[in-house]
C-alpha cells in the first residue's frame, strides 16, 4: 500500500500500549474518561499535497502516537492490519 498526499500508513502496535500507556482512566479534574494513547509503526509516508506541503519528519519504522478519533478505515494487507491516517492526526513520535 502506498500513502498518497498527506497520509501515513501505520501498523498498529498493541504490544507497546502496555509498556508505555496506562489503560483508560477517569480524570480527577473533569470526571470524564481519558482514553489511552494508541501506538503505531510507520510503514509508508505520503509526499504531502498543495494544501498540506509540510511533511512530518517520519521514516519507516518510527513509532508514533495518534488521535483515535481521526483514523481512516482499517485495511488488511497480506494478513497485516494497516491504518491510513492524515499528518494532522498524529500527536507525536516516540524518541528512541
Amino acid at each position: 500500500m502506498r500513502a498518497l498526499g498527506n497520509q501515513v500508513v501505520l501498523k498498529p502496535r498493541e504490544d507497546l500500549e502496555d509498556a508505555y500507556a496506562t489503560p483508560c482512566r477517569v480524570s480527577i479534574a473533569t470526571g470524564f474518561i481519558e482514553p489511552r494513547p494508541f501506538y503505531g509503526e510507520v510503514v509508508r509516508v505520503g509526499k504531502g499535497d498543495q494544501e498540506h506541503p509540510d511533511i512530518p519528519d517520519l521514516r519507516k519504522g518510527d513509532i508514533v502516537i495518534w488521535n483515535l478519533a481521526k483514523i481512516g478505515p482499517p485495511v488488511i494487507e497480506h494478513g497485516v492490519p494497516l491504518i491510513l491516517i492524515s499528518f494532522n492526526a498524529l500527536l507525536g513520535r516516540m524518541e528512541r
